[in-house]
C-alpha cells in the first residue's frame, strides 16, 4: 500500500537525506484500520499531514467524523 504513494520514493530518502520510517508509516495505517474497525461510530479519519521521521511519525493534525446520534438529531 505504501509503494503505491505518488511520493512513497522520499522514504527512501531525499537529496541526501536521511531514509525515513516506512514501518511507522505502515504502523500507523494499520492503527487507524483498527480504530476505524472497533468503533462503528466514525465515519472518516482525515490525517494531514502525517511528518515521517527516521525514527517514527507523526499526525500534526487529525479529523475524526462520528455518526450524528439520535439527540444531536433533536437539536
Amino acid at each position: 500500500m505504501i509503494s503505491e504513494l505518488r511520493g512513497h520514493e522520499l522514504l527512501d530518502g531525499w537529496r541526501g537525506g536521511a531514509k525515513l520510517d516506512g514501518t511507522a508509516v505502515a504502523e500507523a495505517l494499520v492503527g487507524l484500520s483498527n480504530l476505524i474497525c472497533s468503533n462503528e461510530g466514525i465515519i472518516e479519519i482525515e490525517i494531514n499531514p502525517l511528518r515521517v521521521y527516521s525514527n517514527g511519525c507523526l499526525a500534526l493534525d487529525a479529523l475524526i467524523v462520528g455518526k450524528a446520534s439520535a439527540s444531536d438529531a433533536h437539536t
